[in-house]
């Protein structure tokens, strides 16, 4: 079976042009499991490997980063979705 899961990552720090931030991030990882469970477990292996987010982890200052499934979608065989690209938010008022 093909599953959307949708995550939600939050206190991450990500290098900006003037400086490091604490961010969250939305994202949508499609797999193809044979249960929900399985769907979860993947998505999350698939952001834990991203270049990305090892980094954001490395760099972390002590706050630890989190990372949870929101919603796991089951879809249609045939469904043509892809993963989708990080969503960030700033976890603290400017």
């Amino acid at each position: 079976m093909k599953y959307a899961v949708f995550l939600q990552g939050e206190n991450y720090e990500i290098p900006t042009n003037e400086k490091t931030k604490h961010v969250g991030f939305f994202v949508t990882k499609v797999v193809d499991a044979s249960n929900k469970i399985s769907a979860e477990e993947q998505a999350m292996v698939l952001v834990g490997k991203d270049p990305q987010i090892i980094k954001a982890i490395a760099m972390s200052d002590g706050i630890e980063p989190t990372l949870e499934v929101k919603v796991v979608h089951e879809l249609l065989h045939e469904s043509r979705m892809k993963h989708t690209t990080y969503t960030y938010f700033p976890m603290e008022e400017e």
